[in-house]
């Protein structure tokens, strides 16, 4: 039975995102992707599929939306947050593993990918500038944090 109170049906979903980079010797660079269909730029995620480690689901994720493959370094934080789909008259919360990942080859191209039309590699400065959500500033904020604590 649906609460009158709530517009819509909800449900929970679990993902895993990654803050991928590049060491360039003197300087780190940061992969941000361009979504066709939301218009925005953010850091790679996806959802996890049945069977699937959260590991599993970063490589994966990864590697569909950048054409890179990547080796996790550490755990960043889990987060989770709202999103409201009102075309399919849906809500649910997401909640998502973040990891710190370095990249290591380039696989496939942008024709070759759907959700993607563009990955790019910035300055950390950069990078967080040109997110579109505060929620994925703060988790390169902690990767960042992370990174320097290990040295």
């Amino acid at each position: 039975m649906q609460d009158n109170k709530l517009p819509y049906p909800i449900f929970a979903e679990i993902s895993a995102g990654a803050v991928i980079y590049k060491d360039e010797g003197s300087s780190i660079l940061i992969g941000v992707i361009h979504r066709k269909k939301m218009n925005d730029y953010c850091l790679p995620k996806g959802h996890q599929e049945t069977g699937e480690s959260l590991q599993q689901t970063l490589i994966r994720e990864v590697l569909e939306e950048t054409g890179w493959t990547v080796a996790i370094k550490d755990f960043i934080k889990q987060m989770m947050y709202k999103v409201v789909n009102n075309d399919k008259k849906i809500e649910y919360w997401r909640n998502v593993y973040w990891f710190l990942a370095e990249a290591e080859e380039e696989t496939t191209t942008f024709a070759d990918l759907e959700e993607v039309d563009e990955l790019k590699w910035l300055s950390i400065e950069s990078a967080r500038k040109l997110l579109s959500y505060d929620n994925e500033k703060e988790i390169l904020d902690l990767a960042i944090a992370i990174t320097k604590s290990k040295n």
